[in-house]
């Protein structure tokens, strides 16, 4: 999780620390009662749910200390290097997940796992027991739907 919050840093658009991010992750996730991981996928995929939770949080308190707001189109490139974590990006990119969602969550968990955890396609693959084809034509689909 280090290396991930890691490169939300290296981005300098990240309004905290990298380990600041994964105590916070940390922390919420304690917060869960009786939670057993059932398999790598099982954790990965609560860890990137908490990720994002914890990056929106932040978004919106600095976008309501700007005053910012009203939505715009989102660019969905290969990865979210474009996305300000700390900003109006990262609630555009929230609310996009959140209307996908109410289509199919499994498309929002696959970009969860790759956009903000940082897993390649064959990791992705393993971890949800797809093929390659099937990642890929899922985050196409979902690459669509946010840029619309």
């Amino acid at each position: 999780m280090l290396a991930i919050a890691a490169g939300f840093a290296a981005q300098e658009r990240m309004p905290t620390e990298p380990a600041a991010l994964v105590n916070e992750a940390y922390i919420r996730l304690r917060r869960i009662q009786n939670l057993q991981w059932n398999d790598r996928h099982h954790f990965f995929s609560v860890v990137a749910v908490e990720l994002r939770r914890i990056l929106v949080d932040q978004a919106r308190v600095r976008v309501a200390l700007k005053r910012e707001g009203g939505q715009r189109r989102i660019p969905m490139s290969e990865d979210l290097s474009w996305v300000d974590v700390g900003g109006q990006d990262m609630l555009d990119v929230d609310r996009a997940l959140t209307d996908l969602e109410k289509l199919d969550t499994d498309k929002v968990r696959l970009v969860e796992l790759r956009y903000l955890m940082g897993c390649t396609v064959p990791e992705i693959c393993e971890l949800r027991g797809v093929s390659d084809a099937t990642v890929e034509r899922h985050l196409r689909f979902a690459r669509t739907f946010i840029q619309e």
